[in-house]
């Protein structure tokens, strides 16, 4: 009998997902399966062929728990599902633990009734974040170093863009029927979670456990203004500022003026312009 099933990424971390699983199988111990996700076909098949009493483990980083999570969306999952995080931001274990060391956390309550993002005649569930824009640009600049076998710095990429390497544009926000305008928009992220981007706390109100989701945006400040505002972020300390616009809902549109990069937990596509979520 196989007591936990190790679903990794060897992609993850930056290509060192197989030493994580590695080191979580020494922990483990004995009547271990290890299941490499990219090369799983079919879950509902997979999921029947597992043993009545074996537990799931997920890891990776927030990417990997995202695909295993899209996958066995509308499956009747049987299994108890843990996850072990190994990836770049970690920011879905940030936000349901206090621990700052990797540990097993379960996690079979928090893949369900998750948001979907509709965009470019596609659509996905995800379990932090998603975004048009700055948030966007700065994944894509992160992910590019990654392929790249370099290291990628989410803050160091932030930091980049609001010196100069991104500008904002216009775009038009519709959040539960009701209609807005800004000019000069910098970020629009909707989370489920607080985090994104390796520990900005983006929408430091939002509860994950809740059937809503939070809208956060910068608008309408310049270059000085949203460092100082950025600065704040990875404390949650932006609530309050003139040009940061929260707004808890049920669904929201965001229309960009121009084509971008949206972000789903951190992986990214290109050529958009518009996005829903809807819970």
């Amino acid at each position: 009998m196989i007591n936990y099933y190790i679903l990794y990424n060897p992609l993850s971390h930056s290509g060192t997902g197989i030493a994580e699983a590695d080191m979580l199988q020494k922990q483990l111990g004995d009547r271990i399966a290890r299941v490499d996700v990219t090369k799983v076909d079919d879950y509902k098949e997979f999921l029947q062929s597992l043993d009545k009493d074996g537990k799931i483990i997920v890891c990776g980083g927030d990417g990997t728990l995202n695909h295993f999570a899209n996958h066995v969306d509308g499956l009747d999952v049987q299994h108890q599902v843990f996850f072990y995080p190994g990836g770049t931001g970690n920011d879905f274990f940030r936000d349901i633990t206090d621990s700052k060391e990797p540990r097993l956390v379960e996690v079979t309550q928090y893949i369900k009734n998750l948001p979907t993002v509709y965009f470019n005649g596609q659509q996905r569930k995800f379990i932090n974040g998603i975004g048009i824009g700055f948030d966007g640009w700065v994944c894509d600049a992160v992910n590019n170093k990654k392929v790249n076998n370099k290291k990628g710095n989410y803050t160091l990429e932030a930091v980049r863009g609001l010196l100069g390497a991104y500008k904002p544009c216009g775009a038009t926000i519709i959040i539960d029927g009701k209609e807005y305008r800004y000019e000069k928009v910098w970020l629009a992220p909707t989370m489920k979670g607080r985090y994104l981007g390796g520990g900005m706390m983006l929408t430091p109100n939002q509860d994950r456990k809740s059937s809503k989701v939070t809208f956060m945006m910068f608008h309408d400040s310049n270059r000085l203004q949203t460092m100082l505002a950025f600065l704040k972020v990875f404390k949650g300390k932006h609530v309050g500022d003139p040009h940061a616009f929260f707004a808890e809902c049920n669904e929201v549109t965001v229309k960009y003026d121009r084509s971008s990069t949206i972000q789903i937990d951190g992986e990214t596509f290109h050529d958009v312009t518009e996005y829903t979520v809807k819970m």
